[in-house]
């Protein structure tokens, strides 16, 4: 009975410090949604994944010889791209100044 009261413990204790560690966001109020997330991974974290894992898609795609190559297209997307990235500080106030190219 002591053991599993002392197993007991020690994992309350573990998922504490464990849950410690987590980080909330979500900015009240942005659209009229208050709400709270867990993030189990720090935003910086989570950039610093995001900006691999589109390089490798790029590189992955450029290999395969799946980018598009049209330039007016690319003027076109860039050109819609610029119209919405001012609307994303809505959402996430450093959102504009993310670098994507």
């Amino acid at each position: 009975m002591l053991t599993l009261r002392f197993a007991a413990t020690v994992s309350l204790c573990l998922s504490a410090l464990a849950l410690g560690g987590c980080e909330t966001t979500t900015a009240g109020g942005a659209v009229g949604a208050n709400r709270s997330q867990l993030l189990l991974v720090s935003s910086e974290q989570m950039d610093q994944m995001s900006v691999q894992a589109y390089a490798k898609l790029k590189a992955d795609a450029s290999g395969k010889g799946a980018l598009n190559q049209d330039p007016a297209l690319l003027q076109r997307v860039r050109t819609i791209a610029s119209r919405l990235e001012p609307q994303t500080k809505t959402f996430r106030p450093d959102a504009p100044a993310f670098n994507l190219a």
